[in-house]
């Protein structure tokens, strides 16, 4: 079990006390991870024209408490900042040093990993690429391939961050077993993940912010452009299947002893990935377990990808889709809306100007 943790935001888009709460929120976002391992911890400060990775050998706790946190980390958490990329690391292939710590620097690509690939070997002939951690092979193929066809050539558990050819978009997938959740700061046009929504939300909280946080689906590769974050964060989403888990029985040792890591990592992570279907997104009427949708309104759900294509009515409050919208001056409302929403604004606007002659005079 590891641990992917980071932000993306647009850059020069927040104000002073905005960036002071994102190096709270990024410091607790470190520190809660902690419970997804301790043998070491990295982190990729991202800006339009620089990459720079630091690794340790120590927990997260620890990294965040050392005086070279906020030289190296925080002071690099600016107006120019684009994207962060945490990890914290339970060491099961490879031995712990800090030359296996996450990210990976792979190419173009920089990126970390929560899970484990049971065909690394595999594709490390295929590649012709020698590698001490399974998750290399991740990097070095997303390097070489598609983003789409290098992750169906995996066999095994993830959920990943990472990013390529723009130091402005960011990408996180994940196949069934491995959770992300994120959650949107609208007004400072900043996106917040981590593995799961309880640390994203203990991190939330002790930064005194109140953010609804959602599950990522599995099997699609969501793309961040941080230049169109507006209102809502606007990923473009791109579809894979991921290959069935193929299990070693026989490799029963880690770095860590003598026990089964197959069935230690299906204990951690299976109660998170169960699929209980109980909630209707209210838009497209499908059903979804809770940690999909997101509260749009008081016990009013949607799920994720409904809530990037629905705005609410300016005139009743209903939500609908953008392509259901009409407009009317300055005013988006729903189409049932328009001709009393028309015939009222009409009425307001003869009133006013009615009142501004008479002030004239």
């Amino acid at each position: 079990m590891c641990g992917i943790f980071g932000y993306a935001k647009t850059q020069n888009g927040q104000s002073d006390n905005q960036l002071e709460k994102l190096k709270d929120i990024f410091t607790y976002l470190a520190d809660e991870s902690v419970v997804r391992g301790t043998d070491s911890t990295g982190i990729s400060m991202i800006n339009p024209t620089d990459r720079r990775t630091f690794k340790a050998t120590a927990s997260s706790s620890e990294v965040v408490n050392d005086k070279t946190w906020k030289s190296e980390i925080l002071d690099r958490v600016d107006r120019d900042s684009t994207i962060a990329i945490g990890h914290v690391r339970l060491a099961t292939h490879g031995v712990i040093n800090t030359r296996n710590a996450h990210p990976f620097e792979i190419g173009d690509v920089i990126g970390a990993h929560n899970g484990i690939i049971y065909n690394y070997n595999k594709l490390a002939d295929k590649y012709n690429k020698s590698i001490e951690v399974d998750s290399e092979i991740i990097f070095e193929s997303l390097n070489l391939k598609p983003m789409d066809k290098a992750l169906e050539e995996l066999e095994g558990d993830y959920a990943l961050s990472w990013i390529k050819d723009s130091n402005k978009i960011v990408h996180l997938a994940r196949e069934s077993s491995r959770p992300i959740s994120v959650a949107y700061w609208k007004k400072a046009r900043i996106l917040l993940w981590a593995s799961t929504g309880d640390i994203l939300n203990k991190a939330l909280d002790r930064a005194d912010l109140s953010l609804n946080n959602v599950s990522l689906k599995s099997d699609t590769i969501y793309s961040f452009n941080t230049d169109k974050f507006k209102d809502k964060y606007n990923p473009s989403k791109i579809k894979f299947e991921s290959k069935t888990k193929k299990y070693n029985n026989s490799f029963n040792t880690t770095v860590h002893g003598d026990y089964s890591w197959t069935s230690y990592y299906d204990e951690i992570d299976y109660n998170e990935s169960i699929d209980k279907k109980d909630t209707q997104c209210e838009m497209c009427i499908q059903k979804f377990r809770m940690s999909d949708l997101i509260e749009v309104e008081t016990d009013i759900y949607v799920c994720i990808d409904c809530y990037d294509d629905i705005e609410p009515c300016e005139w009743c409050g209903d939500y609908m889709f953008f392509d259901e919208s009409t407009t009317f001056n300055k005013w988006s409302i729903c189409v049932s809306c328009k001709p009393s929403a028309e015939k009222r604004l009409l009425l307001d606007e003869t009133c006013s100007m009615k009142e501004n002659r008479e002030e004239i005079k």
